[in-house]
């Protein structure tokens, strides 16, 4: 990216946080009917010193493969509107068809939000936040793509406390991603690699090398970036049975893919929370249908 579009991009989010912070109220007088739907980011942060930890499997099935994950999340309110978060793909199983499976480590995202809740008492929501992914995965095992990720999001919600405390959600983002790993060539028909050196990524070299190529005015890796954008729009309505949640997920860049997510979660005594949502792909680029689980525990580390 070049410096004026990325000064570009630091000044939108300047002018983002100060216009929302003259509006915005410094209690937290609203209501959290949940933590997490499955495939957008909510806009509620954690709460100062509260602790939120995730985990969450998961199944994909497409045409071409299905792929079982295991991911582990946790987040930390360092104010009542600033979170820190870490998540990391414990467990991956890859099957491809045709093909010998593989299982290894996925992927290392760091993330961080601002929120600013009930804007002029107005039940309206805003956030933004930022990830960051690192293809922590073996490549040689095809568990990853080698892309280093940069998500910026924009988080709106808008909630209906006369209309038993539905909620409407929107996640408006882009990912940059650019390549850091290179991966081997492999036969089909004989599931062996044709000797090609492949890029292990070391974390601190890799950002010990971009600090002294940026230095330097150079780029340590592809200079191709390439870009997708992402729409995630949905709601949840609180019921006896459960919360009820419904998104529409699109993203388009390299390739185009929609699903619609039904789901529902249950909130639980002791400040547990199980949900299960099932993504069912829409055209022919997305995942014929996938599986979510979401297992959540959160307390605090402040004394009351």
């Amino acid at each position: 990216m070049s410096t004026n579009f990325s000064k570009g991009i630091l000044l939108l989010f300047i002018i983002f946080f100060w216009t929302i912070e003259i509006y915005a109220q410094t209690e937290n007088d609203y209501e959290q009917p949940i933590q997490e739907v499955f495939q957008t980011e909510l806009v509620y942060p954690q709460a100062k010193g509260e602790v939120q930890l995730t985990l969450i499997p998961s199944f994909n099935d497409s045409d071409s493969e299905q792929t079982t994950t295991v991911k582990t999340a946790i987040e930390y309110g360092i104010t009542n509107r600033f979170q820190i978060g870490l998540a990391f793909d414990v467990f991956t199983n890859l099957n491809p068809v045709p093909g010998l499976s593989q299982q290894g480590i996925g992927a290392l995202e760091l993330s961080t939000k601002v929120a600013f809740m009930n804007i002029r008492k107005k039940q309206l929501h805003m956030a933004t936040s930022f990830e960051i992914s690192f293809p922590t995965a073996d490549i040689s095992k095809g568990l990853t793509d080698g892309f280093v990720e940069y998500k910026p999001s924009f988080l709106i919600a808008k909630d209906f406390s006369k209309a038993n405390n539905l909620q409407l959600f929107s996640q408006i983002g882009i990912n940059f991603k650019q390549q850091v790993k290179h991966s081997a060539s492999i036969n089909i028909e004989t599931p062996s690699i044709i000797a090609k050196p492949i890029q292990k990524l070391n974390i601190k070299h890799y950002f010990d090398s971009l600090i002294k190529d940026t230095l330097k005015g150079q780029d340590n890796s592809s200079k191709e970036i390439n870009t997708d954008f992402i729409l995630n729009l949905g709601a949840f309505l609180p019921t006896r049975f459960g919360t009820l949640v419904s998104e529409f997920n699109f993203t388009d860049g390299e390739t185009r893919e929609a699903y619609f997510t039904p789901g529902i979660v249950w909130s639980l005594p002791k400040n547990f929370e199980i949900g299960v949502g099932l993504p069912i792909g829409l055209n022919k680029n997305s995942d014929n249908f996938r599986v979510i689980f979401n297992f959540i525990y959160e307390f605090s580390l402040l004394k009351k």
